[in-house]
């Protein structure tokens, strides 16, 4: 009995020592402010440690976002909004699922829809500049 509960105590000791605490950054979400929902892929770090993300969803007509967000929390801000609208501006792309990938001072990323229909896959600035779609996906791709 005494062994199970010196067993018990490490146990309870060993997770104390492993347990880890987490901050949020930012909350984003259409009723509190329109920084865009739906977060699904991982950040990239940029070299200076601004973090850059996608969400889903949010802003403008619900087609999603590219944001960038400091370490700390600050600095938060949209770099391009997908606004879903009706054609042309759904050529720009709508719904980025997957992460970004950083090469110097551009973000390439892809979007699930918009474009021919089929999806874009894209770049933009780490300021929020030069947006370019440098492929739109139709069906025949």
């Amino acid at each position: 009995m005494k062994r199970n509960i010196l067993f018990a105590l490490l146990a309870l000791a060993a997770a104390a020592v492993n347990a880890q605490t987490f901050t949020v950054l930012k909350s984003l979400g259409m009723l509190s402010n329109m920084t865009g929902t739906c977060p699904y892929s991982p950040l990239v770090q940029g070299p200076d440690g601004t973090l850059y993300g996608t969400t889903s969803s949010g802003e403008g007509s619900l087609a999603g976002t590219v944001f960038k967000v400091r370490p700390d929390g600050s600095g938060f801000s949209v770099l391009k909004c997908f606004s879903g609208a009706a054609w042309p501006a759904y050529l720009d792309g709508m719904f980025p699922h997957s992460g970004l990938v950083l090469n110097g001072g551009t973000l390439y990323g892809t979007t699930a829809s918009g474009g021919l229909g089929c999806g874009t896959v894209f770049k933009v600035n780490t300021d929020g500049t030069g947006y370019i779609v440098l492929k739109n996906f139709a069906s025949s791709d």
